[in-house]
């Protein structure tokens, strides 16, 4: 990957977690130290001056409070299910494509 576009995807991420589900981003691991073989992963794809399809990958065990920060749950609510957690995560994949590609293609 670029490393041009590595660092937009970096800046991009890092503040859709900020504002989207008041997660921060504590440190940076090597991604290619990363093992995905359990991660959820969302595809958004994309077209126009440039097409494709943005992959974004998490741990499993981050999308019940990525999902509850995004709805809003208080600690005392009940977890968010299944399927709003992958909604919230779905939808925190589109806020970053959203946002990455006026970066990358203008």
């Amino acid at each position: 990957m670029n490393s041009d576009i590595g660092q937009a995807l970096s800046d991009v991420a890092q503040a859709a977690l900020e504002t989207t589900a008041f997660m921060f981003v504590v440190g940076e691991d090597d991604p290619d130290a990363t093992d995905l073989q359990d991660a959820t992963t969302a595809a958004v794809p994309f077209s126009g001056p440039i097409a494709g399809t943005l992959l974004v990958s998490a741990e499993p065990s981050m999308l019940p409070e990525l999902a509850g920060n995004m709805l809003g749950l208080c600690e005392d609510d009940d977890p968010p299910t299944r399927d709003h957690q992958l909604d919230a995560f779905k939808e925190l994949a589109n806020v970053i494509c959203g946002n990455l590609l006026p970066c990358i293609a203008g």
